[in-house]
Order: C-alpha cells, then structure tokens, then sequence
C-alpha cells in the first residue's frame, strides 16, 4: 500500500515539474503536498466509516434495523402499487365493457327523484283529503250538540231527581218512625179504652138493673134492616165524578200537569187502582204531541207495588222536549206483572 502511494507521489512530481520554475515548483509542491494530506486524512476516515459500517453489518444493530424496515416498507408499498393496479384494469375493463356506471347511476338517481316527487304529491293529496273529511265530521256532528246538550241536562236532572229521591228517603224515614210511634200510641189507646169498655159495660149494667127498679123503660132500639135501607140510599161517587180519567186495565188518571224541568218536560199526575187486584209491577205509557199534533215522544214508565184502590203518583222526564210546543200528551195502561 505504501509503495503504491510513493510511486503516486512521484509520477505526480514529475508531471508538476515539468516545464515550470523552481518556485512554481515549490508552490504547487506545497499544495499538493496539503491537497495530499488531506486526501489521505480523508481516506483514513473513509477507512474508519467503512470499517464501522463492517462492523455493523457483520453484527446487526440499528443499520440493519433500519434497513429490515425500509425492506418491509418497500416491499408493502410494492404490494400496494399491485394491488391498484389490479384494481386500474379491472376498473379499465369495466368502463371499457359497457355503459359508464356513474352515468346509471345518475339515471337512477333522477327516478328515485321523480318517485319521491310523486309520493310528495300524494302525500299532499292525502293530507287534503283528511282536511275535508275533518270538515265533513265536523259538519256531521254538529246536528248532535242540542242531543249533547239534551243528554248534559238530563243527567243535571237525574242528579236532581237523586236529590229529591235522597229528600224523599229521608221524609219516608220520619215518616215511619212517625207511623211507629202513632201504633204505639194506638195501642195505649186501645188498651185505656179496653179498660174504659170495662168501666161502661159495668155502667150499662147497673143503668139497666136501676131502670128495672123505676120502671123506666129504655128507648126503641133501631132495627138492623132500617140501618142497611139508610146505608144503601148514599151512593158512592164514581171515578169519573172524583175527576178521574181511565186509562185501561182498571186504572184511572188524575191531576196530570205538564212543566219545564230545564231544556226537557215533566209530567207528573196521579194514578189509582181500581182493577179489584193487587200488581207487584204496573207499566203505563206517556206520548207526547206537538202543535200540529204529530207524535214526538212515547215514553213508558213503572209503579211498583199497586195494591188494589191505592192511590200512586209519578213524576216522569220526556228529556228534549220543549213544553211550549207540546199540544197535548196521552197517559196509556201497559201491562201489569
């Protein structure tokens, strides 16, 4: 290696001192003599860097990880660039086969346009239509307010009929503790004129045994036959002089009056059997008629416990009726149970 670098060093001074002074000479010797250092400064350190790089390829490290991974790198990129070029011809091959599949599926795109379009205007179309049948449901059922307002007032009047029945109730509860304490008071008095009875047979006794003593005889007694003649000469009234009304099966009506309960009618009145037996249920009819004498209502109503002559009376709601268009109205005989 040494010998080789002096013969380098002498050609090259015989190539620089041909044809020149001494000094030029001396000054190109002195700069190649720098130039020479330099340049094997140079090759020792290019000796060393090769030396390391030796070294580390001969013993791995950080080079060759670096260089495994640009590897690897490269190697993945050049899959990559297969696999899009795959990808570019068979995408080439597909637009080059037949029609361009954006073009259909812009075509497609303007008939889902156009059917959307279509369902909106059906939608409207619809949404119209439900607009004039809530019209008509409301036209339809504006005929039904008055039968609201009807069934609103006839439950304000049974509310009241409860109160009155409730009333009612109440009367009937004094009425009979009433009736109790008078049959017990009866039954004192029954029992006080027993003994007062007693007193006057004892009386009558000792009246008679003193008029057989004086002789004083006692006034003509009344035959049984003379009473019977007197009684049978008053005559009872008939139903009809009473002021009653019949009405069927034995039934007479009586006192019937017609007045405004609210937006509706009651007709109240009273009833008696004479029908010469005992009903558990009676059923009667009411129909009511209108200033042209046309038939607007035909209502029916019960009476429990109808013994024979009692006298029953009855308050009855012909709801929706106006009194003041009602001409006339007829109480009929049913059925009895």
């Amino acid at each position: 290696m040494k010998k080789s670098h002096a013969i380098l060093v002498a050609f090259l001074s015989l190539a620089l001192f041909i044809g020149q002074s001494s000094e030029d000479v001396m000054r190109n010797f002195s700069n190649f003599e720098k130039s020479f250092s330099d340049w094997m400064r140079s090759q020792e350190k290019m000796k060393e860097r090769i030396g390391d790089l030796e070294r580390s390829m001969q013993g791995g490290g950080q080079v060759m990880d670096r260089l495994s991974e640009i590897s690897r790198n490269l190697n993945s990129l050049r899959n990559e660039l297969s696999d899009m070029t795959t990808r570019l011809n068979k995408m080439e091959d597909l637009l080059g086969g037949g029609e361009n599949p954006m073009v259909q599926f812009a075509k497609t795109m303007e008939v889902l346009k156009k059917n959307v379009a279509e369902l909106g205007k059906k939608v409207e179309d619809q949404a119209v239509v439900t607009a004039v049948l809530e019209k008509r449901y409301q036209e339809y059922t504006k005929p039904l307010d008055p039968l609201k307002k009807a069934i609103a007032d006839n439950d304000e009047a049974i509310k009241k009929i409860s109160t009155d029945l409730e009333i009612q109730k109440k009367g009937t509860e004094v009425l009979e503790k009433t009736i109790v304490e008078k049959l017990s008071n009866l039954d004192k008095f029954i029992q006080e004129s027993s003994g007062q009875l007693e007193t006057a047979s004892k009386l009558l006794a000792r009246v008679e045994n003193l008029e057989k003593q004086t002789g004083v005889s006692p006034p003509p007694e009344k035959k049984p036959g003379e009473e019977v003649a007197k009684v049978e000469e008053v005559k009872p009234k008939t139903p009809e002089e009473e002021g009653y009304a019949a009405v069927g099966g034995g039934f007479y009506l009586k006192n019937t009056m017609l007045s405004p309960f609210g937006s509706s009618a009651r007709i109240t009145g009273e009833l008696r059997n004479l029908s010469q037996a005992d009903y558990s249920v009676a059923t009667f009819t009411i129909g009511v008629f209108d200033l042209e004498n046309a038939p607007v209502a035909n209502q029916d109503f019960t009476i429990k416990g109808f013994k024979n002559n009692d006298i029953k009376t009855f308050k009855e709601l012909i709801p929706g009726i106006d009194p003041g268009r009602v001409k006339k109205y007829v109480v009929k005989f049913k059925g009895v149970y």
